[in-house]
């Protein structure tokens, strides 16, 4: 597996932009990309455990995730992600932070436009040089992540997330719950290449708080001319979740 944990390559597709840097982006650059992001239309899709297996893809490749930013990955983890410390502690292995691997947690701060990647124990020297505050972290000294000097204020910001290998399936259901950002496009195309299981594993799908029926959404045309569409997927059947712009807004 290619384990790629650098920032996006092609920021017109991901607002890439750093609150840190606010002086070369410019603060109305930051806020047209929270804008794209915050203002598409929402769709939460209540579907079957196995569907998840169609966002493995996604998952490698890097997706948009609405979030507090100013804050650390631990907090992100713990308190934004509801997970338990046992389960990061024990199974969060390796942790970049624009492309630095991180030692510790609590102190690398996420800035929005940040992008993160996370990967359970990986194999041989090299999986054992990354990992978390390990015993041959020495070895990789110059990508390793430094705390910066400096406060930044709590926000919402828009980070990018990677996961990869066993942290797919740990992490993924939580981030997906949430809700993530995706371009109409991308959505499409991920719904076309499964279009024969879209049927049995979806059990219902809500736009913008309306129900509509699954397969409307492989039409572009519903999509209207947003940039961005943020997708909820809910794995328990029992329970109705539609989540509405005001959960992913300050």
């Amino acid at each position: 597996m290619c384990f790629d944990a650098s920032p996006p390559l092609h920021p017109g597709k991901t607002p890439s932009v750093k609150a840190g840097n606010v002086g070369s982006v410019g603060v109305s650059e930051i806020n047209k990309a929270k804008r794209a992001v915050l203002t598409g239309p929402v769709v939460s899709i209540q579907a079957r455990p196995s569907f998840l297996l169609a966002f493995r893809s996604i998952f490698q490749a890097g997706f948009l995730f609405p979030c507090e930013v100013g804050c650390s990955i631990e907090d992100l983890l713990l308190r934004q992600l509801g997970l338990e410390r046992k389960i990061v502690d024990d199974k969060v292995s390796t942790v970049f932070l624009d492309g630095h691997c991180v030692d510790h947690m609590a102190k690398a701060i996420l800035t929005h436009g940040s992008t993160v990647a996370f990967s359970s124990a990986l194999p041989g020297l090299a999986g054992a040089t990354l990992r978390r505050d390990g015993l041959y972290a020495g070895l990789r000294s110059p990508i390793t992540y430094r705390e910066e000097d400096g406060h930044i204020c709590p926000d919402q910001g828009i980070i990018t997330v990677k996961l990869f290998n066993l942290l797919m399936d740990e992490l993924g259901p939580k981030f997906l719950s949430k809700g993530f950002a995706i371009e109409p496009s991308s959505l499409m195309r991920l719904l076309h290449v499964h279009a024969d299981e879209f049927p049995q594993e979806v059990v219902s799908v809500a736009f913008d708080g309306k129900r509509i029926e699954p397969e409307r959404l492989m039409e572009k045309s519903i999509y209207g001319d947003a940039q961005y569409v943020i997708v909820s997927v809910d794995t328990e059947e029992s329970r109705t979740k539609i989540i509405s712009r005001s959960a992913l807004t300050p």
